[in-house]
């Protein structure tokens, strides 16, 4: 079965494909130094499929260092702008595998924020999870149904993310989702290429995991009785690989006097060759009502991708916002990849404005 997601490469990286798809197939794929580390101690550590009925311990992560620059003092912190900064962005993967069969996987992953302030909890996601022929259920903190589905140029993109990335003056790519909160969701088998996910999130307010969507507007915060519902269909249409994605956003306003979620979007993907494209079109109607829409393209070229992506906001509070994003990557040995996004906005108010960011990201 593949996993819910339909995210052909991990926009943003490392970072982002571990929190798109089930980690434990990128885990899988690769070696672990920290997992030689646990069996070099006595855990049962080494990367690898593991026997049916034996307990495995996987472990991995990244650590990620940056300079940043923007204008119009959008790094300010309050005691002055000097135009740039530097950044780490760290993260450690733990999964427990119990699967009894080869038929049935069971185990649990956490994600690490080693960076996290140390007021705040540290976990990112934290979840258990059961895989059959009968489907994957997730059972604990992580990403629901309506940010994992969900196709479009952010998805496709190269870099730190383009417009989705780590630059300072990015707009909305995606509804307002449920964030990390405590939830449960399933997504179905894919059948014909065609999957679907349900997650339930009874307070969208218990995301101890840090920041998400919903903390940029404190009337979303805490939202009750959230629903997130996606599908998505993959396949090959002749020569090209064909991604289609509906996913939706739903909740009550935990303040009686908030307004309710209800958002929805459309995207998807076409890829030939090296060359992908994306698009979507969405909308979040709440306390601040958001119309977006992206379209962008990707081409790899041996160790390299590059790709350039547009993004259009119209928030009813602040007006339209245009946004243009370059990205591009390079592998420049194994485990090591030079990042970097170049991204220019255009807002309403005419406060047009700058951003880059390169990174450097060590993956083990």
């Amino acid at each position: 079965m593949l996993h819910p997601s339909s995210r052909y490469r991990g926009a943003g990286g490392i970072d982002k494909t571990f929190k798109s798809l089930p980690i434990y197939h990128s885990w899988r794929s690769s070696a672990s130094i920290l997992g030689l580390v646990l069996g070099a101690v006595g855990v049962q550590g080494c990367p690898g499929m593991a026997e049916a009925g034996e307990v495995e311990i996987l472990a991995g992560g990244e650590l990620r260092f940056g300079l940043t620059t923007a204008e119009d003092e959008q790094l300010s912190d309050g005691e002055g702008d000097r135009g740039y900064a530097f950044f780490t962005d760290s993260e450690l993967y733990i999964e427990a595998d119990v699967s009894p069969s080869d038929d049935l996987e069971i185990g649990a992953k956490v994600v690490l924020e080693a960076d996290a302030d140390i007021e705040e909890v540290n976990a990112d996601e934290t979840y258990m999870f059961v895989e059959s022929g009968f489907g994957l259920l997730q059972l604990g903190r992580t990403e629901g149904a309506e940010d994992s589905m969900a196709l479009g140029a952010d998805t496709i993109a190269a870099g730190t993310g383009g417009i989705d990335g780590d630059t300072e003056n990015l707009g909305e790519v995606a509804i307002v989702n449920s964030g990390d909160a405590a939830k449960i969701s399933y997504y179905t088998p894919r059948f014909f290429g065609v999957q679907a996910g349900l997650s339930v999130t009874p307070d969208t307010g218990d995301d101890e995991g840090g920041a998400t969507d919903l903390d940029e507007d404190d009337e979303l915060v805490d939202l009750d009785d959230h629903l997130g519902v996606g599908i998505n269909a993959l396949g090959d249409l002749g020569e090209f690989e064909v991604g289609l994605a509906v996913v939706g956003s739903y909740g009550k306003s935990g303040d009686a006097a908030g307004d309710d979620l209800d958002a929805f979007s459309v995207g998807g993907t076409l890829g030939l060759g090296e060359l992908e494209v994306g698009a979507s079109a969405g909308r979040s109607n709440a306390a601040d009502d958001i119309d977006f829409a992206t379209l962008g393209a990707t081409f790899g070229f041996g160790e390299v991708n590059a790709g350039i992506g547009y993004n259009y906001v119209d928030e009813k509070a602040a007006g339209i916002t245009h946004v243009i994003a370059l990205s591009g990557d390079m592998e420049l040995v194994e485990g090591i990849e030079l990042q970097a996004d170049l991204s220019y906005a255009d807002p309403e108010d005419n406060r047009t404005n700058l951003a880059s960011v390169l990174v450097l990201e060590l993956s083990f």
